[in-house]
């Protein structure tokens, strides 16, 4: 594959609040296949660097390595200790979330400085980003513009400017997080089984020195763009100079370069290499294209098989086993710890609220459940009763006034009128009314 490793974590839904950490890469067909997972205590420089240090292990010392991220300190400081050689790049996308340039007034504009190939143009679209962001211009700056770049990027990232690829991977155990961390290994290895054996599958009929079914589509897409470009010939089948619809640019042949940079920094061949084709009666490019992007590679890629594992009742416990305690989970929340014992100073009492909707003391409107009597029919307005007096006990009839005294012992309205006073008052408005209209 491309050396390219694509990195990111995901925290754990479960019992033991870790964090699930992911390592990527991408196949000749554009397709995300997942390197290494593994789970620990936190993000933390620690165990960015034990998990890169496995890996490692593993792949050894590649030549050539681009590693994207987000822009996590540990992460930096991981790449740093474990792959001093490598390059380490940044995720445009968590820069555009970051830095304020998610809008569609802006969005545009940033995303094609960053996918500028040639110097010439980026500088021309920094300008503009510092006309209209001058504040994002210089945090874009600050962070290095060789690791977001394309133009200033002193290595290969290979045309990858995100770390969606590891998102990807995270959004799918979105749920499967939520499990003990055994059974979300095993989803892992499930998984590639599935994968591995779908894209085993796929390409096993297909021919070996022709590109992969997304590399043919690309230079596809290439060779309809190129009919009205010119081609001059400088030295045959060596150099030659190609005017499209915008600039002129050089290609030499045997270095597998143009002055374009698509060819270099994707691998395949660009536009002005398929208008060279067409114009010498190439009968393909497959040639020109890195070896990455072959279908005998990719079947390599996938020649590894992962058998499945049998049910548990199946397997063979060995009766010496070590009796693993659960982890000892530290994590402290950032920021100034919540006490909720705190000592009160003197004279301070605690805080009681009223409700503005009932009266009772001990919670607020938005919590009241006290259901209070309707006065929808009794013909007396709310608003103004108390100018007009309808609140004295003059205004309540005798028969109502002994059966519903405010100072009878044990009685429901005793109780009302000491928790709910409001409630009270409407009930005595309430039955005032009713009295009168029977009288009338």
């Amino acid at each position: 594959m491309r050396p390219l490793i694509i990195i990111d974590v995901a925290h754990l839904k479960g019992t033991y609040q870790g964090t699930n950490l992911v390592a990527v890469g991408m196949d000749g067909n554009n397709q995300i296949i997942p390197i290494a997972t593994g789970v620990s205590q936190g993000e933390t420089g620690e165990s960015w660097t034990w998990f890169l240090r496995k890996l490692k292990d593993c792949i050894g010392e590649v030549p050539n390595l681009a590693i994207i991220s987000d822009r996590h300190y540990a992460i930096i400081l991981a790449c740093k200790t474990v792959f001093p050689n490598s390059f380490h790049g940044f995720c445009c996308r968590h820069l555009m979330m970051n830095y304020g340039m998610q809008s569609e007034r802006y969005k545009v504009l940033y995303w094609s400085t960053c996918k500028a190939y040639t110097e010439q143009e980026f500088d021309r679209l920094m300008s503009d980003i510092q006309a209209v962001r001058p504040d994002a211009h210089h945090k874009l700056v600050e962070a290095g513009i060789e690791k977001w770049s394309r133009a200033k990027c002193p290595a290969n990232r290979y045309n990858y400017m995100t770390s969606n690829s590891a998102e990807s991977v995270n959004a799918l155990t979105k749920e499967v997080r939520k499990i003990p961390i055994t059974a979300l290994m095993d989803w892992y290895r499930d998984r590639l089984r599935k994968w591995y054996y779908e894209r085993r599958e796929k390409h096993k009929d297909s021919q070996d020195e022709e590109l992969t079914p997304w590399a043919s589509a690309k230079i596809r897409y290439r060779m309809l763009k190129i009919p009205n470009w010119i081609v001059n010939g400088v030295v045959r089948y060596s150099i030659y100079e190609v005017r499209d619809n915008k600039m002129i640019h050089m290609v030499y042949l045997e270095k597998c370069e143009c002055t374009c940079r698509r060819w270099q920094l994707s691998g395949l061949p660009c536009g002005h290499v398929c208008a060279i084709a067409r114009v010498e009666a190439l009968t393909n490019v497959n040639n020109l294209a890195k070896p990455w992007f072959l279908n005998s590679t990719i079947k390599a890629t996938y020649k590894g098989i992962v058998y499945p594992i049998k049910d548990i009742p199946t397997w063979q416990t060995p009766n010496d086993l070590q009796v693993v305690l659960p982890p000892v989970m530290g994590n402290k929340l950032p920021g100034r710890p919540k006490n909720k014992d705190r000592i009160r100073s003197q004279g301070e009492g605690p805080i009681l609220t009223r409700c503005g909707r009932c009266g009772v003391m001990g919670h607020n409107r938005t919590a009241c459940n006290v259901l209070l009597p309707s006065v929808q029919n009794t013909g007396i307005r709310i608003d103004g009763m108390h100018q007009q007096g309808m609140y004295e006990p003059q205004h309540i009839s005798n028969n109502m006034e002994d059966m519903y005294h405010p100072q009878q012992e044990n009685t429901p309205n005793n109780f009302i009128y000491e928790q709910n006073p409001i409630h009270f008052k409407l009930w005595r408005m309430f039955c005032h009314s009713a009295n009168t209209k029977q009288a009338s």
